[in-house]
């Protein structure tokens, strides 16, 4: 059972918006098309998870999904994986590493404009699924995601500093070795797990965008390798509403400023590591082991 924490997390407060919206006189001829932007048999690109990107987040309501997810289909279709499900929504589950004393957690809180996260991600229980090992940064405004898939049995072995040998190619090995290496930089160990269910929607032409919405989101603290769905200790995260996201690659679409308008959403910070450190925190018996600064 994880120690007692004596003292709360500093609460997380919003940060000054990174983004400017486009100017009202900007959105006045918007167009909005009856059928998706991108022909259904165009074939997505290579790169699916947008290395290179920019974020909005944003807390909606549940009344506003089914509206804002209408709206999203006027302009991009769902991903695959959304296709696939009845109801448009399916499972992903990220274990966040972090060191002793919450480094990152605390990079995160404190507004630093230059940090990272390292997580294992995983989207079911079998274990002939692979798992993806990934760094995002976030340089000033710049979101870097790079990752590496490996099978989930070699999860132990890479924590553990060893170098697997079923890598498929030289820029995974790459990955996996700048994984490692932050890992000794701060002697990262797991700390938190966070499942939820993700309905995205992504535009396959030159000007990427993808839009998520991410709902029943919970979180449990860990402290060895552990990435199954269906584990005991889930404790729900609260965060007052759904999660959407808005990343792109290039500018930010006339068509989703004006949804963002239509919809009276609030930019905001929302990290769900962030929250669930916080809220284990406040729970005390399943917090994480950390060294509190005085």
């Amino acid at each position: 059972m994880p120690d007692i924490i004596r003292k709360k997390t500093k609460p997380i407060t919003p940060l000054k918006p990174e983004y400017i919206p486009l100017r009202e006189t900007d959105i006045k001829t918007v167009p909005r098309r009856t059928k998706p932007s991108v022909p259904a048999v165009k074939p997505p690109p290579k790169d699916r998870m947008m290395g290179c990107r920019f974020e909005l987040k944003y807390l909606i309501p549940p009344s506003l999904v089914n509206p804002i997810r209408c709206y999203i289909s006027d302009y991009i279709e769902a991903d695959p994986y959304s296709q696939a499900q009845q109801h448009g929504f399916y499972t992903i589950g990220t274990l966040y590493l972090d060191s002793h004393n919450l480094h990152l957690y605390r990079g995160n809180v404190e507004g630093h404009k230059n940090r990272f996260k390292l997580r294992i991600r995983t989207y079911d229980d079998s274990p002939k699924s692979p798992c993806f090992f990934e760094i995002k940064r976030k340089v000033d405004a710049v979101i870097l995601k790079s990752r590496s898939q490996l099978k989930k049995a070699a999860i132990g072995e890479v924590l553990s500093g060893c170098s697997p040998h079923f890598i498929d190619s030289r820029s995974e090995t790459k990955v996996l070795n700048q994984f490692q290496l932050y890992m000794r930089t701060i002697n990262a160990n797991p700390v938190i797990q966070v499942r939820y269910e993700r309905s995205a929607y992504e535009s396959t032409c030159n000007m990427r965008v993808r839009v998520t919405i991410d709902k029943n989101l919970c979180f449990r603290t860990v402290r060895t390798p552990e990435v199954g769905l269906n584990s005991a200790g889930w404790q729900e995260l609260k965060l007052g509403g759904m999660v959407l996201e808005i990343k792109f690659t290039d500018r930010f679409p006339k068509w989703l400023n004006q949804m963002v308008r239509m919809f009276n959403l609030k930019l905001r910070p929302v990290s769900k590591y962030a929250y669930s450190i916080q809220q284990a925190g406040l729970l005390k018996f399943c917090a994480p082991r950390m060294q509190m600064r005085i």
